[in-house]
């Protein structure tokens, strides 16, 4: 299998001379467009809020079920119950949780500096696990 079907270089259409960006096998590199690179979201109080549901958000099992089935080794449908939601919600609060978990967002900066103040909110957190992001850098 094959990574590309450059080798990093292109023939420029103004001068019609080869101009080489990066240096890899004949097919092994490419060319993307800016439009489709993700460069990523900023780690802000809106993100980490994001993930943490409020006690009086409407329920996601009404009547201790969820609105989806799960099929029988027979064949049937059988509804799924989703026991305990408050309890679990009133445990889970960003107010009183230690540890959060920010996995795969593709955070790859911090807050701007006019949302730093907002972090503040955040101060009693002990770990935030930041695991498959985008980070490279943290200045």
């Amino acid at each position: 299998v094959t990574r590309g079907k450059h080798d990093g270089s292109v023939i420029c259409r103004t001068t019609n001379q080869i101009v080489r960006h990066f240096k890899c096998g004949s097919t092994q590199g490419s060319f993307l467009r800016l439009s489709k690179v993700d460069v990523g979201v900023a780690l802000t109080p809106e993100l980490m809020r994001s993930r943490y549901v409020k006690p009086d958000a409407e329920l996601i099992a009404p009547d201790n079920l969820l609105p989806h089935v799960a099929r029988t080794a027979g064949g049937r449908d059988k509804p799924i119950e989703f026991l305990g939601e408050m309890n679990i919600r009133n445990r889970q609060q960003l107010e009183v949780v230690e540890d959060i978990s920010l996995r795969m967002l593709g955070i790859a900066r911090p807050c701007s500096a006019e949302q730093e103040s907002e972090m503040k909110e955040f101060s009693h957190l002990k770990s935030i696990d930041l695991a498959g992001n985008l980070l490279s850098d943290w200045e």
